[in-house]
């Protein structure tokens, strides 16, 4: 039995905790036993409960931010001792540094889920959000496996710092996102959830910092013609979410925060939207699409990337750019709802879904414990 270990700041429910419970969901348990460890206190929002009835041995520090590492370090490498572990998967800043440094005995992996320079820059301003990456990046460097998220990633690491990474795509789990069965079905939904049962709804789901920049589809749908025919709905909080809702104040515009059951309402909906700035491999797009739902997705290589499976599932506007937004909106109403359905279902179902990605990061977990 393979011991495999991940290292995590916290279960907080996001997209890279989300697709490291799929991964762990399809182990083959024959071979791997997973164990898991988180650094910080666990937030209001965590899948720690999901991870223990997956039957994932669970630890945690409970170390803060503001402690830092140093009081980690020591309580972290004598439960990897007394765990007799075989595989170290980290994936974060936090846990690829302590792996980095301080787990060097180990077979180590990391996962990459995002764009360290422009990413950083973003979250911190650029400078120390450059210096940030540096470091990141230096950290990686030691780590025994390094794998990207997406195609976009690992050709910037590679014409950026001639950085060589391996990929591995994320996959969404079909056994919980899937079509709704009928319109039936649908409407059904929309009357449970609170969402309008006129005209075609599109949604928009995840963290609403600038990063994810909710704002540009607020004015698309408030400044533009959608707002006497379409509606959003917003799924999801955040820094951005008090500014979005002063400024959209409009009976198509629809906040309703973090939701606990994500899958139904994408499957209430029509259509996707996502005007992310920057992304590894957008986990809320690809439940979108497993959901059946067509997507408009901002211009930035993360969505090209999906869209080329088939590019009739989605449409992609300009950054930043309400018109072009609005624009395109007005396209895929237009547009044969079912082809771009199936195309988004056929590209989850033949490429990105969560048991390919499982078994690639698992032959990884093989070549590493063989050398």
């Amino acid at each position: 039995m393979i011991r495999t270990l991940y290292i995590v700041s916290t279960l907080r429910q996001c997209g890279p905790i989300n697709l490291l419970y799929n991964l762990i969901k399809y182990l083959d348990r024959s071979i791997f036993k997973p164990l898991l460890i988180t650094l910080s206190p666990e937030p209001a929002y965590s899948r720690w409960q999901d991870f223990k009835e997956l039957g994932v041995e669970l630890y945690t520090l409970g170390i803060s931010r503001l402690k830092g590492l140093f009081f980690a370090i020591s309580r972290l490498t004598r439960i990897v001792n007394e765990l007799n572990v075989d595989i170290v998967h980290t994936q974060g800043i936090r846990p690829d540094t302590i792996a980095a440094m301080y787990l060097d005995g180990c077979k180590t992996i990391a996962s990459l889920n995002n764009n360290p320079y422009y990413d950083y820059s973003m979250r911190y301003g650029k400078i120390a959000g450059h210096l940030i990456a540096l470091h990141h990046l230096k950290m990686l460097r030691r780590i025994g496996l390094v794998v990207a998220v997406s195609n976009s990633v690992s050709t910037m690491l590679k014409e950026r710092d001639n950085f060589t990474v391996d990929l591995v795509q994320n996959g969404v789990d079909t056994d919980i996102f899937y079509p709704a069965v009928s319109d039936r079905h649908k409407q059904e939904l929309r009357r449970n959830l609170g969402i309008s049962s006129t005209g075609k709804v599109f949604i928009s789901m995840g963290h609403l910092t600038s990063l994810k920049d909710p704002l540009t589809i607020v004015k698309a749908f408030r400044d533009n013609r959608l707002s006497g025919s379409s509606h959003i709905v917003f799924v999801g909080d955040g820094p951005e979410r008090e500014r979005c809702e002063r400024y959209g104040r409009s009976h198509n515009i629809t906040f309703f925060g973090r939701v606990p059951n994500v899958a139904d309402y994408l499957r209430a909906c029509d259509f996707f939207i996502s005007a992310s700035q920057t992304e590894g491999l957008p986990s809320a797009t690809l439940e979108a699409m497993a959901c059946g739902l067509p997507c408009v997705l901002s211009d930035i290589e993360a969505h090209r990337e999906i869209a080329r499976y088939n590019p009739a599932s989605a449409r992609l506007f300009q950054v930043r750019d309400a018109q072009s937004l609005a624009n395109k909106v007005g396209e895929v109403l237009d547009q044969d709802y079912t082809i771009m359905s199936q195309a988004a279902v056929g590209i989850i179902r033949d490429y990105l879904n969560a048991k390919v990605m499982s078994e690639k990061y698992q032959r990884f977990y093989l070549k590493i414990y063989s050398d």
